[in-house]
């Protein structure tokens, strides 16, 4: 029979482990989007975090919008290019490559 403290000790490392996957998926997705919406202007990108501001890039500002994967069978992502040469990465989308293409057209098809 586990003792109170044995117990505690238990309960204290599941509480660790479980902070330590939820940092995990949260810094996985910093610095990169995890909502796209095209509008009438252009695009606006939503990032992790209820404290970020969504950010709007407009039409004309736009070059292209790429799809990426590291090795296959991978994840994919989007990256949004500007005219300006920075770009804007999406997170990992839990989508084959073929879906991602599909989005990147009806992105592209939509601006």
């Amino acid at each position: 029979m586990a003792t109170p403290l044995r117990l505690r000790w238990v309960a204290v490392g599941y509480a660790l482990a479980l902070c330590l996957a939820v940092g995990t998926v949260y810094v996985s997705t910093w610095g990169r989007f995890v909502q796209l919406q095209v509008n009438g202007a252009g695009l606006e990108l939503r990032y992790a975090g209820s404290w970020q501001l969504p950010v709007r890039v407009l039409r004309d500002q736009v070059q292209t919008v790429l799809v990426g994967w590291g090795k296959p069978g991978r994840p994919c992502y989007l990256r949004v290019v500007l005219r300006d040469g920075s770009s804007h990465r999406s997170a990992a989308l839990p989508a084959p490559a073929s879906q991602c293409r599909v989005l990147q057209a009806q992105v592209l098809g939509a601006l």
